[in-house]
């Protein structure tokens, strides 16, 4: 489809937005990291000054849920043929590029 619109230079627009698609994910993770940081700081001054809509958790229980997921997930992805292409270092670029400039 990209052929039809840009001909002989397809190559360098698929690319193009590869790097740019990169960064726009970096971006966002940059941005919902600072999101939830905050948001967990927000959330340790509420229970601090004990407001009383704020609800409480069990850190434990979520701690050995996050443990068992964690596992669980580690055990099922395995990457073991990846191939280091052109298209991939120029994503990271970007993504790299996101997460620094966001």
């Amino acid at each position: 489809m990209l052929t039809a619109y840009f001909g002989q230079y397809t190559q360098y627009v698929i690319l193009l937005l590869t790097l740019v698609s990169g960064l726009l994910i970096g971006l966002a993770i940059k941005k919902g990291f600072l999101a939830v940081v905050l948001g967990i700081v927000g959330y340790i001054v509420a229970s601090y000054i004990n407001l009383p809509f704020i609800p409480t958790f069990n850190t434990s229980g979520l701690t050995s849920s996050f443990t068992s997921t964690a596992t669980h997930y580690t055990q099922v992805l395995t990457f073991t043929h990846l191939t280091v292409t052109f298209s991939l270092i120029l994503f990271a670029i970007g993504l790299v590029a996101g997460l620094l400039k966001g």
